[in-house]
């Protein structure tokens, strides 16, 4: 009998492979911290067949931010779901999509981000 957390382990199982790399060379969370989060609800798993990402909704006291922490793989199958995540994160309560990573994300999505926004971060109004 296949259940909700066998899938989500068989997701979290294909992701490990994109994900884990950039988590050794951070040093802040080890893979079976993210697993565990994801499992728990805290973090979100966003994964297509040659790539993953790794996101939360943080809270802050007058907006929330749907922030993409981790994303690895194959860019073009990632920007494709941009409108299905922009979607989940207006669905989650967000106002604002933040992608944290390294500037070349900036050259992927800059038709689609604010260039006065660009901090540590990348940020679109949702």
């Amino acid at each position: 009998m296949n259940t909700d957390l066998d899938r989500l382990l068989t997701l979290t199982s294909k992701a490990k492979k994109y994900i884990e790399p950039l988590l050794k060379e951070l040093g802040t969370h080890r893979w079976a911290d993210v697993e565990d989060a994801i499992i728990a609800g805290k973090l979100h798993l966003i994964s297509t067949e040659h790539s993953a990402a790794v996101a939360e909704f943080v809270h802050y006291p007058l907006k929330t931010i749907f922030r993409i922490h981790w994303a690895a793989g194959k860019k073009r199958e990632l920007m494709a779901l941009q409108p299905e995540v922009e979607q989940y994160a207006r669905n989650g309560g967000a106002s604002a999509i933040e992608i944290r990573g390294r500037r070349g994300w900036m050259r992927e999505f800059q038709k689609d981000l604010d260039p006065k926004k660009i901090m540590v971060s990348i940020q679109k109004d949702l």
